[in-house]
């Protein structure tokens, strides 16, 4: 058999990890195999992040040996027979034990039992993710065609019922599609299509289709996946809504370019103009940070400042965004539709945060306001004129603080 030369572009520390994992497998009597993504991308030639090795044995039982020898620390899966290794590099290694699935019922998690490398293959979700390499001799193992696949830009599902047992599985092919410039083959999106109309991905938990999501908000042209999906329907099948409305997209196409990578912006723009159907309760764990944008929401529509239309002074914007998150206020900069409001935000956050006061509660009880209500207007009242005139020592800002209270009893003696 031909030596697998994609293994040569792998990290020297990353191989030397391998080549010990291959070493104990053969002292134990296993035989183990790199699979899935990570022989996608080595054919491709694109970065490493992710390597699984399946091995012919007990996963557990190897990891327990490299810890013993090497150190390596790991985070063990029973349910799944997996472990993940912590070797300290930026390649996450997972070790899994061969494996064939059974899915109980449309849309569950598997159950899982020991098998031969045939069937450990045969689970996944595309030809192109079921290829392998031997780690004794470094051969290529492809029994479903997956090199030819990948060479023809082809996505090919394993079998008819796959995207019964796992309709994540489609949304996992239009991130191929999307990432690659690949397509799914007739077949592959006939039975999309099928498990659409039928309901099956409607029936995922809420926790799947976030993690699902968040993997999608990672992809550098989330926006192309999102289209995909409503033209499929999955949009629909998963979130029970409509289209997503051109006004979201446009906020999603700032973040896509402005800030790649962040997953939880693109969730907020969702959060913010998707109404209706599941999105709320896919997103349920991203509800305290949408809760703090919609808190300064109501705020700049209390105020009517145009924030938006005009450059507008210190002491307003810090009446304005006050308290307000950095997280919110870069989500507000992304988003922003005017360069006023991108300028708002930037002049509060370098000319604004982190201004040093020097006046407090008890300075308003020596000038003999007594505690109540009032306390925290006036205070505010003050801070804003405080960094409106820029007064960075404390006798100025008494000064500025002593106005306020008298100009305060003057207003309730009339």
């Amino acid at each position: 058999m031909e030596q697998f030369k994609a293994m040569n572009s792998m990290p020297g520390a990353v191989r030397d990890i391998v080549y010990r994992i291959n070493e104990r497998c053969i002292n134990l009597g296993y035989k183990a195999y790199i699979v899935g993504g990570a022989v996608r991308d080595m054919l491709l030639g694109v970065g490493l992040l992710d390597i699984d090795v399946t091995v012919v044995g007990d996963a557990l039982r190897l990891a327990d040996d490299l810890e013993h020898l090497f150190g390596y620390r790991f985070i063990a899966h029973p349910s799944f027979k997996t472990v993940t290794l912590n070797t300290g590099l930026n390649c996450r290694i997972d070790i899994a034990t061969a494996r064939r699935e059974v899915y109980p019922k449309p849309a569950a998690l598997p159950e899982v039992f020991p098998s031969g490398l045939y069937d450990d293959l045969f689970r996944r979700d595309f030809t192109i993710n079921a290829m392998a390499v031997s780690l004794e001799g470094y051969h290529l193992i492809d029994p479903f065609g997956g090199k030819n696949d990948l060479q023809s830009g082809t996505i090919r599902v394993m079998h008819n019922k796959s995207f019964v047992d796992d309709p994540t599985r489609i949304l996992r092919g239009i991130r191929f599609e999307t990432r690659y410039g690949f397509e799914m083959d007739n077949k592959t999106e006939e039975l999309a299509k099928a498990s659409v109309e039928l309901g099956y991905p409607g029936m995922l938990s809420a926790e799947r289709i976030c993690a699902e999501m968040e993997h999608v908000f990672r992809e550098p042209r989330y926006t192309a996946i999102l289209r995909r999906m409503e033209g499929l329907g999955l949009w629909k099948a998963l979130f029970g809504a409509g289209k997503i409305p051109p006004s979201v997209y446009r906020k999603l196409q700032k973040i896509q370019k402005g800030c790649p990578g962040n997953v939880k912006f693109p969730i907020l723009a969702l959060l913010e103009g998707v109404h209706g159907g599941k999105v709320v309760e896919v997103f349920i764990a991203y509800k305290t940070l949408y809760r703090k944008l919609c808190e300064y929401s109501a705020r700049e529509k209390a105020l009517r400042f145009p924030v938006r239309d005009k450059m507008m002074e210190r002491g307003m914007l810090y009446r304005l965004f006050n308290g307000v998150e950095k997280e919110i206020l870069e989500y507000l900069y992304w988003t922003a539709y005017t360069w006023q409001y991108k300028n708002n935000i930037i002049k509060y956050m370098q000319e604004v945060t982190g201004f040093n006061f020097h006046i407090g509660g008890g300075d308003l009880i020596s000038l003999g306001v007594k505690p109540g209500p009032r306390y925290n207007d006036l205070l505010q009242r003050a801070r804003q004129e405080i960094v409106e005139r820029g007064a960075t020592d404390r006798s100025e800002q008494m000064d500025i603080l002593k106005s306020v209270v008298t100009k305060g009893e003057e207003d309730l003696g009339n």
